[in-house]
């Protein structure tokens, strides 16, 4: 700004002088400083542009460590889905994105038993299985808040821990206090259908963990790739199917 008002100045002089030597001077001054200008500007083209690719190669860092946590997270409610339905979904052989959208997977997932064994040895209540898994997955985004929180925006810093804090998952995550708790007030649940009546809740963690990773496509140009394998649906692949529906009324 200071550079653009003294340029201006000295135009204005060189336009208006009368005096041939003062308009050399004028003009040679006005000729440096647009050289002085344009080393700047390049000089700020060049920084940004390297801080640029420095910060992409940070936030590509970070989302392969976002992945991790991610890729647990969506398979957990695939396990779900498996062990609540009554038969193989047809979109079995398609996406993250695409099985966790559907309707039968809602329509499925409310029917899961938390009492029921969950696909793990020693044997395990899917209550108490969950909460572990859940635990550890928040564990490992609360690593990159820890180690990235200083080069993250604003925006993607408050979507993870939206993510890490969020109340379906903090549930999900109470399984041994949830265990506790009913023996010691001598509770004795016939079943646990921890995720009936939850399906907003579902699809709201469900998206926001999808926005995340495409925000990330978008600023890295790299594909999320969660890995999504349609053998989580075979029969030697726990857990079985319907294993863990709730067959009451």
């Amino acid at each position: 700004m200071v550079i653009f008002i003294i340029l201006e100045i000295l135009l204005y002089t060189f336009i208006k002088a009368t005096n041939p030597v003062f308009q050399d001077f004028s003009l040679n001054l006005i000729t440096e400083i647009i050289g002085i200008f344009i080393t700047i500007f390049f000089i700020d083209l060049v920084l940004k542009n390297k801080e640029r690719r420095e910060q992409t190669k940070i936030l590509k860092n970070v989302f392969s460590q976002f992945k991790r946590p991610t890729r647990n997270l969506l398979n957990l409610f695939v396990k779900y889905y498996k062990a609540a339905s009554l038969e193989v979904p047809s979109d079995s052989n398609t996406n993250f994105r695409t099985i966790l959208s559907s309707e039968k997977f809602y329509n499925n997932v409310q029917y899961l038993d938390f009492l029921k064994p969950a696909p793990v040895v020693p044997h395990q209540a899917w209550l108490i299985y969950t909460s572990y898994e859940v635990k550890e997955i928040k564990e490992l985004y609360e690593k990159i808040i820890d180690k990235y929180a200083f080069v993250l925006d604003s925006k993607l810093l408050e979507d993870i821990e939206w993510i890490i804090n969020n109340s379906l998952l903090m549930v999900l995550s109470m399984g041994s206090r949830i265990t506790a708790s009913d023996q010691a007030l001598n509770v004795k649940r016939e079943h646990f259908l921890m995720l009936a009546k939850n399906e907003e809740m579902i699809k709201e963690l469900i998206d926001k963990i999808f926005e995340v990773c495409d925000y990330f496509e978008k600023v890295t140009k790299i594909e999320a790739d969660l890995n999504y394998s349609e053998a989580l649906w075979q029969d030697n692949m726990g857990p079985k199917v319907s294993s863990g529906r709730y067959t009451g009324k």
